[in-house]
């Protein structure tokens, strides 16, 4: 399976509520057709509001980023952790200026772009950036060494724009968002997840959370449960947890990995998770991605927690093996984007 192009980010809009946050996870890739040393830094993200107007961005105390490499031939990617929330009667967007890793500190939201008074509606979002070109000469190391009184010529590099769609929960159903006719959803089997009483407790898999998808079109759609549905965690501190990505093994995609939808019909996906101390001093959270890897969320203790499965995918057509057909199989009309659902609560005890 080859990887395809995110254009359509759906999110949901969170509760007027101090503190609640939506967390919005985007990636910027890079890929060198050049025989030369490119380096880029400062990702600066455009907003284009749905009236057309170019959104005033506020400028971060501190951009952190250094020269990056990008080698001939080779992709470079990089996560950016944002967030939406609400500032008073404000819908404030914030994009980081650089990626967080679990070993390093969280980033400060001093150190985000920011976008206020924000509107449902389709939103444009690309990145501009400074792209700096060396010969093959030029070593890495050198980059840093670079001051920022020199003079440096650079290029400016726009990212394709994604078009970003905030939207509000269903009135009827809030914890329901609707995206073209076709309803998306948080569900939980269980509200009260129970702590292991014995640190060595074996357990078997839980079917806690999982997604709830309606299509109400007029015409089937395919949608891929292969490393499509990612769930985030806010915990008891109102703060959004750090999600893991665990793998000693992988699977290729299986024809039981995407289900065609009919007109009217809908399908829940359960992946399967698990509760278990970790190392003796925290409880973990974890849900099974179906590409043989995991996500893993450290819990804080008990408390109430929010939690969302989001969907995203990127690939229309894909050739996928039957195993009871014993054969190759081609599945067209996957369903593409990402949409972010909203919160549902669980309590830990």
């Amino acid at each position: 399976m080859g990887k395809g192009i995110l254009d359509f980010v759906a999110i949901s809009l969170p509760e007027k509520k101090p503190g609640i946050v939506h967390p919005l996870e985007l990636g910027v890739s890079f890929t060198n057709k050049t025989s030369l040393f490119l380096f880029f830094k400062d990702l600066v993200p455009q907003l284009v509001a749905p009236d057309g107007q170019i959104l005033k961005r506020k400028e971060p105390d501190n951009k952190g980023n250094s020269w990056k490499l990008i080698t001939p031939g080779l992709p470079v990617g990089i996560v950016l952790k944002g967030k939406i929330s609400w500032h008073d009667t404000s819908l404030q967007l914030e994009i980081p200026t650089y990626s967080y890793h679990s070993e390093s500190p969280p980033i400060a939201t001093e150190n985000s772009w920011k976008f206020d008074d924000l509107r449902p509606g389709i939103y444009k979002l690309k990145f501009i950036c400074d792209i700096l070109v060396r010969d093959n000469s030029f070593c890495n190391s050198q980059i840093n060494l670079l001051s920022e009184s020199e003079e440096i010529v650079t290029h400016k590099l726009e990212t394709n724009s994604l078009n970003l769609h905030l939207f509000e929960p269903l009135e009827v159903n809030n914890h329901a968002v609707k995206i073209d006719n076709i309803q998306f959803k948080t569900i939980l089997s269980k509200k009260v997840l129970t702590i292991p009483k014995q640190k060595k407790e074996t357990r078997p898999p839980l079917n806690f959370a999982g997604i709830s998808i309606t299509n109400n079109t007029l015409n089937p759609i395919n949608f891929s449960f292969y490393i499509t549905v990612i769930p985030e965690i806010i915990g008891t501190d109102g703060q959004i947890l750090f999600r893991s990505y665990f793998s000693d093994w992988s699977r290729q995609a299986e024809n039981s990995d995407f289900v065609l939808a009919m007109p009217g019909e809908n399908i829940i996906f359960f992946p399967s998770s698990a509760l278990q101390w970790q190392h003796d001093d925290h409880v973990q959270l974890s849900f099974s991605a179906e590409d043989g890897g995991v996500y893993t969320f450290e819990l804080t203790g008990s408390g109430t927690y929010k939690i969302q499965l989001n969907y995203v995918n990127t690939i229309k057509i894909v050739n996928v093996y039957n195993q009871e057909a014993k054969e190759w199989k081609k599945i067209e009309n996957i369903w593409t984007g990402m949409v972010t659902t909203p919160f549902v609560d669980f309590k830990l005890m």
